[in-house]
């Protein structure tokens, strides 16, 4: 194995396995420092108690005395300092057996392995010694208790000794004692040894660095611990920051807040948060234990250098409980989620069904308050029912949605109606029981909102919440006021887009309200809202299906807004549904009605509404839908609504698609006031421009205004219905258009316009133009309670007086201020002769006239001419025009005819397949031309060529050619449903565990689709997770849930056959030539196993040899330990006398090793010494080999390796086996082995 310290000289350039010279101090302290950044990735924040919540569940508790944060067995009570939680366990703890600054676990963690996963192995230290034994790491599958590999020789560890002094004292290695073990599991690490070359060295330090690195960076860190946060102090704020934790709670919270103090959690990292039992992923009740309200919740992030967001949170709720906010309580109601705001971070938050992905929980009975601000990113979902952000279903406390700024991505209502943004669904019958939401949009973005929609089999209903606003409310009414939701979006909101929730039979409005949802009171001061559209019978902004709102606008800038089939664009929805609308200013690029409803106004069988449009408005583009709805006004078959237009510019129109009739403002039953604005109004079909279709009953009252109206052949530009017209309020300047100008303007009773104008005297002036399909006018002046007799005139003039000159108002006083005019007589100027209008003062007795003289207008009367001079063929022609005032004449050309006087000249006729021709000439100027006479077109056909196969989506084509002159025509194959073409399919609907799941097919060539049943899966189970670990004298148990969460198995754990032993305890300690023994006890309670183990003999710890004083002939040595002395005959060594088939093989026994100084043999008396300077060999021959060594007089054979010395007798060898029988004496490390054809004969061993 190798130690910390080692790995970390080895990244600063020292190869293992190398023997090096002493390290300096200034390497031993960087190699310190390098092993604490190995060992605990980044250093905590200044300021800061670093906690890991893999080391144990943690509970924060802030209260008058100050914080505490208790982990497993230990509190800690030091701090007011910034708390950090890291994911996975705390390193320092398992390199060093120790606590960190702030956690003391009693438990250990279970990590989720990866590929590469490098894990740790900790170990205890005999002293506090500068040890390398201290701090290690295994990198593979490392062999006894030191670092030596199979190439170290010797008592070394790590090459600091002289590897080749065999003869030295070697210490038994010891055995360190594992608290916990996490093993390697990447590829296998190469360590350089002596006698590589530097580039192997260098690889192998890569190696290692790398390796180091993982350590620090490739665990993932999954617990079912988890984090309690309670600060019972009001008005103080406790911070904690999460880092990297990925907790996956098991029947409990992940991350629980509490107190009536706030607190701040920043997220560093990617954050995972996973709940289980009814609880929040997030929990934040409005109400902590014992009633006292919850202080507020801030989430925020670290960013980067330019503001963006550089860490996130994943929070998932269980059991009708929130992803982020309040929890369903096992009483079956909850709190709501109290204050959350939500500064920074990409949060994703997914609400359990029935909850909101952000805020309440499953019938909430307080309040929420959900704020977004700052660099905030957000994807919401529920999963049935509840809002994206929002309430949670059956929810009766308020909430109320703040958005400042940041970006809510993505926010997607639960099934069965939840409002993308608003509140949840209710299917409670009581009205009192159904809570009020309020939102304001101030800034940021919402890049989409959806409602959520779906089927309740138990109603048998589709149920559709808006994209901004309600849910959806079962049984509520229109006209109710619970339940509803206020909508306030001004200053620099920008919703990108809003889509209702929409099905076959039901939908909520894009923004406003659901199905049956109390009233929805929207109010745009400010902002841009892109692209907004209502669920099928719901409007794109205002009323869902069944329901009531209030649309006010007076500012901003709307985009696109697209009603519902059945539903206006802006306003009421479908089947009673209602809406009062009042527009004040902002900008309406386009709005459009769905089928049967009103651009703005009602929808189809829509209850009364109201429109009221002034000030600063402009409406560009406001059309009805198909099939009857007003551009402006009611739906098709709505009940009596109204419509005021006082200011603004409005442009609307009635679906010029419609095959009924379609009003530009108006509608049946519906009543329309103008007294000023800008006003362009088109209506279709039986639709007038300004009126009512099909219908009588509506009132059409024009004060004052510009207006531009256009009715059509089945309806005038304004009326059917009572009209009347007057200068009463503001000037008046109308101009209507039909094909018969007179009837431009008519009342549903015949009344035109010299019936319906009704004059007051004052001075306010106005112009009717009545115009006869945009080519001819009649003009009506106002002024004083009196108008100008018809004036028909082709040239359309803007007043029929001319103006008074100087000396006529000098003279007769200015006609609009002293007298009180009225024209009495006129006179038409003519081109060569002035007119006049006579004026008669009408105040009083005056009776004061004047002639106001129009002068000769120099535009001559002319006839329609005479042709006095015939064009032809080549010669222009002459008409004659004469005044029919003045008699003067003019004269016009003639285009010449260019019509010959033809007569044929010659002809070809025509074949079958070959056109013929005739030729003409002109009998004037001789110019002739030629005409062709196509084919005969008796063809002979063949039977046919398909020149293109039918498809599914296409029709074929058959070509047929003329055998006689090639031509061809073609007709068309019908398309051939049996060619699709299917993808592979998509699941449509997700299998679950007991149901089956669909997957639905799509042809690529036509689109069509089919639909296959995907088996239901069954039951699939997680890993199994310990509740209790079995001992060896007890059971333990263990569960295991389905993925899907609704399914459990439980499990008895065996007792375990493997005990869990002490220390050993020395009970006889080894001698040089006699064996020890050492025993150790199981240490659980109720267990009395022991276990005994035989200890080897030591052997003798030889001094070298030393000749005799005074013989020459013989040397001795002494063992170091029992001091035994050993003697030798040197005087007849002989290597080369011995006559011996024996050999000795390397450590692989593949090798006869035959260096000398490796191998010595040396005969003394009667005994042949055979040293091997290894610490593994083994010597082998045939029994025949040993019989041949007893001729040689010689009775022992003494085999000795670096670590192992045995002694056998060849006589106890003699009877083993016939002389050809093979056997083999080997040595490994300490351990010595004999066998004989096999069979094991150690035990002749000495």
């Amino acid at each position: 194995m190798i130690s910390y310290r080692k790995l970390a000289m080895r990244v600063l350039g020292h190869p293992l396995r190398v023997p090096t010279p002493p390290r300096p101090a200034s390497h031993r302290v960087t190699a310190l420092a390098l092993t604490a950044a190995m060992v605990a990735g980044m250093a905590a924040p200044a300021y800061a108690d670093v906690y890991y919540i893999g080391d144990g569940n943690i509970t924060i508790t802030k209260d008058e005395n100050g914080t505490q944060v208790q982990q497993g067995n230990s509190t800690k009570n030091d701090t007011d300092r910034d708390i950090v939680i890291k994911g996975g366990t705390n390193p320092a703890n398992t390199a060093s057996g120790g606590s960190s600054s702030g956690s003391n676990s009693s438990k250990s963690t279970t990590l989720a392995k990866s590929p590469a996963q490098s894990n740790l192995t900790t170990l205890n230290s005999e002293d506090d010694s500068d040890s390398e034994a201290e701090d290690k790491v295994y990198l593979g599958d490392t062999k006894g208790g030191g670092e030596e590999n199979e190439n170290q020789t010797g008592g070394t560890t790590g090459g600091e000794k002289n590897e080749t002094d065999f003869t030295k004292k070697t210490q038994p290695s010891r055995s360190p004692v594992l608290e916990s073990q996490i093993t390697y599991t990447g590829p296998s690490l190469k360590v350089a040894d002596a006698n590589d070359d530097e580039e192997t060295r260098d690889e192998s330090t890569t190696a290692l660095k790398t390796a180091a690195e993982n350590f620090r960076n490739t665990a993932e860190n999954v617990t079912n611990y988890v984090i309690r946060i309670i600060n019972k102090v009001k008005d103080s704020t406790l911070n904690v920051t999460l880092e990297d934790v990925n907790i996956k709670a098991n029947n409990d919270a992940a991350l629980s807040v509490e107190g009536a103090g706030n607190t701040t959690i920043t997220l560093k990292g990617d954050n995972t948060l996973t709940s289980d039992g009814k609880h929040a992923g997030l929990e934040h009740n409005e109400k902590s234990d014992g009633g006292a309200t919850t202080g507020k919740l801030t989430i925020t992030s670290e960013t980067d250098k330019n503001g963006n967001n550089t860490s996130s949170l994943t929070a998932t709720g269980s059991g009708g409980s929130a992803g982020i906010g309040s929890a369903w309580s096992k009483s079956g109601s909850s709190t709501g989620a109290g204050t959350i705001e939500i500064v920074g971070g990409d949060i994703k938050a997914i609400g359990a069904s029935s909850a909101a992905g952000i805020g309440s929980g499953y019938g909430a009975t307080s309040d929420t308050d959900i704020i977004i601000s700052g660099t905030a990113k957000i994807e919401a979902e529920s999963t049935y029912g509840g809002a994206g952000i929002g309430s949670g279903k059956n929810s009766t406390g308020e909430t109320n949605i703040i958005i400042k700024s940041g970006t809510i991505t993505k926010a997607t209502g639960g099934k069965y109606g939840g409002a993308g943004i608003g509140s949840g669904s209710s299917d409670t019958k009581d009205d009192s029981k159904k809570g009020v939401v309020t939102i304001n949009i101030t800034g940021g973005t919402i890049t989409e909102a959806t409602g959520g929609s779906d089927y309740v089999s138990s109603s048998k209903r589709w149920y559709s919440g808006a994209g901004i606003g309600s849910g959806t409310y079962r049984d509520g009414t229109a006209d109710n006021e619970k339940g509803a939701v206020t909508i306030n979006i001004k200053d620099n909101a920008h919703i990108v887009s809003a889509t209702g929730g929409s099905d076959s039979t039901s939908g909520g409005a894009g923004i406003g309200g659901g199905l049956n949802s109390g009233k929805s009171i929207i109010n745009i001061l400010k902002g841009t809202i892109g692209n907004v559209i209502g669920g099928r019978f719901a409007a794109g902004i205002g009323s869902g299906q069944s329901s009531k709102s209030e649309v006010n606008i007076s500012g901003g800038t709307l985009q696109t807004v697209t009603g519902g089939a059945c539903g206006a664009g802006i306003g009421g929805g479908f089947d009673g549904s209602s809406s009062d609308v009042t527009i004040t200013g902002g900008t309406l690029q386009i709005v459009t009605g769905g089928a049967y409803g009103a651009g703005i106004g009602s929808g189809y069988y829509g209850g009364s509404s109201t429109v009221n449009i002034s000030g600063n408005a402009k409406l560009k583009n406001v059309t009805g839908g198909e099939d009857g709805g007003a551009g402006i006004g009611s739906g098709y078959s709505s009940s009596s609504s109204s419509v005021t237009i006082s200011g603004g510019t409005v442009n609307a129109a009635g679906n010029q698609y419609s095959t009924s009739g379609s009003s530009g403002i108006g509608g049946n039953s519906t009543d329309v006031t103008i007294s000023g604005g800008n006003i362009t109004a088109t209506g279709y079909g039986t639709g007038a421009g300004i009126g009512s279709y099909d219908d009588n009953s509506s009132n059409i009252t024009i004060t004052g205004g510009t207006i531009t109206a256009t009715g059509n052949d089945k309806a005038p530009a304004i009326g059917n219905g009572s009209v009347s017209i007057s200068n009463a309020d503001a000037p008046l300047d109308i101009t209507a258009t039909a094909p018969v100008a007179n009837k431009a303007i008519q009342s549903s009773d015949g009344k035109t316009l010299d019936d319906v104008i009704r004059l007051k005297e004052n001075d306010t002036l106005g112009l009717v133009t009545l115009v006869e399909s945009g080519t001819y006018s009649i003009s009506r002046l106002f002024h004083n309670g009196f108008y100008a007799a018809n004036v028909p005139s082709f040239h359309s003039p803007n007043r029929v007086e001319a103006e008074m000159s100087e000396a006529e108002k000098a003279q007769y006083g200015d006609i609009s201020s002293v007298h009180n005019w009225k024209v009495s007589n006129r006179e038409d100027p003519t081109c060569g002769k002035d007119g006049y209008i006579d004026y008669i003062c009408m105040v009083g007795k005056c009776g004061a006239t004047f002639r106001h003289t129009l002068p000769a207008t120099g535009q001559h009367t002319w006839n329609e001419g005479v042709v006095t001079r015939k064009p032809t063929c080549t010669e222009k022609g002459v008409r004659t025009f004469t005044c029919s005032v003045c008699h003067n004449i003019r004269t016009e050309d003639i285009p010449t005819t260019g019509e010959h006087q033809w007569k044929l000249l010659s002809t070809t006729a025509a074949t079958c397949g070959q056109d013929g021709t005739v030729t003409y000439q002109c009998e004037v100027c001789n110019e002739t031309k030629t005409e062709t006479l196509n084919a005969t077109g008796q063809h002979s056909y063949g039977a046919g060529v398909v020149t293109k196969a039918a498809t599914c989506a296409e029709p074929g084509i058959m070509t047929y050619t003329c055998v006689v002159c090639n031509d061809s025509y073609t007709e068309s194959i019908p398309v051939d449903k049996s060619t699709h073409k299917w993808d592979a399919g998509v699941v449509t609907k997700e299998p679950t565990c007991t149901a089956d799941g669909v997957r639905t097919f799509t042809c690529s060539v036509c689109g069509d689709t089919r639909t296959e049943a995907i088996k239901a899966l069954g039951h699939e189970y997680g890993e199994w997770v310990i509740d209790r670990d079995a001992t060896c004298v007890e059971e333990g148990s263990k569960h295991r849930d389905c993925i899907r969460g609704d399914a459990t198995q439980t499990e008895a754990i065996p007792v375990s056959k493997t005990h869990t032993f002490g220390e050993w305890v020395i009970t006889k300690e080894p001698t040089c030539t006699e064996k020890g023994e050492r025993q150790r006890s199981c240490t659980i309670s109720g267990c009395v196993v022991t276990e005994t183990e035989e200890l080897p003999a030591l052997g003798h710890q030889w001094s070298d040899w030393t000749p005799v004083k005074g013989d020459s002939s013989r040397e001795y040595r002494i063992c170091e330990v029992c001091n035994e002395v050993e003697y030798r005959d040197v005087s007849h060594n002989s290597d080369s006398s011995i006559s011996t088939g024996l050999r000795v093989l390397d450590p692989a026994q593949t090798n006869i090793i035959q260096n000398v100084q490796l191998v010595q043999l040396s005969q003394i008396n009667h005994t042949l010494y055979i040293h091997v300077a290894q610490e593994t060999a083994s010597l082998q021959g045939d029994l025949s080999d040993l019989t041949d060594l007893r001729s040689e007089n010689i009775k022992t054979v003494v085999f000795s390796t670096v670590s192992c010395t045995s002694t056998l007798s060849l006589s106890d060898v003699a009877a083993l086996g016939a002389g050809s029988t093979p056997f083999a004496l080997s040595h490994s490390g300490s351990t010595s082995t004999f066998t004989v054809g096999g069979a094991d004969h150690t035990a002749l061993l000495r």
